[in-house]
């Protein structure tokens, strides 16, 4: 499943990736550039308690403060299970002829900007990201994945070409399940690092949070990005 039937899906609808990164580039900037022009933006999207109390964490130079609070596996396993809702949300609701996906999709995007431009503002950025990004690089990665699953859904409903829209829709529910599917595993990793690891972000060594981040990042790119190439190639 993982070695070869995912790649081979997601090097046929790779086309629809390419939008979801798109679309997540496109959204994100929005909530970027909204939150830079509009002051109260931050707290209307992330909750004004939220804001204030990330505030007090950075001037007392604790930037990834948030991360700290619970216990390590508690907070994991609330973490797993938010984001595999999130994901579920983002392939499921591409039923809706792929514009739930879409409205899931900006409404997460604009958060993670807005939350970014926050922490810019603050001149927390550089320690914001050692801690976001060591389970981000899986977290939003596998985001992007399941709205391209999402909007694989969609466009089964909209185009379904020479067959019914009957089957165009079971063919299409199949292929981005599996897709979707194959996301799982990077967020319940991402979940673990952030109940475990984040927490830790500023007090490890730079280089260890340097090849946590990459690492990840270098893993899932080319499991969904250069792997399904190489698998094509192999089965073409």
């Amino acid at each position: 499943f993982f070695k070869t039937e995912v790649p081979l899906l997601t090097f046929e609808y790779r086309r629809y990736l390419h939008y979801a990164f798109g679309f997540f580039i496109l959204f994100t900037l929005i909530g970027f550039i909204s939150a830079h022009y509009d002051k109260e933006f931050v707290n209307i999207i992330l909750g004004e308690s939220y804001v204030n109390m990330t505030i007090e964490n950075i001037e007392e130079g604790n930037a990834v403060g948030v991360y700290q609070q619970g216990t390590n596996w508690g907070g994991s396993i609330a973490i797993i299970l938010n984001n595999v809702q999130v994901g579920a949300k983002l392939f499921l609701f591409g039923i809706f002829a792929g514009i739930g996906t879409l409205l899931v999709l900006i409404y997460n995007c604009i958060m993670i900007g807005s939350f970014q431009y926050f922490f810019y503002d603050y001149g927390a950025l550089a320690d914001s990201a050692k801690g976001i990004w060591m389970h981000g690089a899986f977290e939003i990665f596998a985001m992007i994945i399941c709205a391209m699953a999402g909007l694989i859904l969609g466009a089964s409903i909209l185009f379904p070409k020479t067959y019914s829209r009957l089957t165009s829709f079971k063919i299409g529910f199949k292929d981005s399940f599996k897709i979707f599917l194959s996301t799982i595993p990077f967020t319940i990793v991402a979940g673990i690092i952030e109940g475990y690891l984040t927490r830790y972000a500023l007090v490890m060594p730079s280089v260890l949070n340097i090849i946590i981040i990459f690492g990840t990042l270098g893993i899932i790119t080319y499991y969904y990005v250069i792997y399904p190439f190489k698998v094509s190639k192999k089965h073409r």
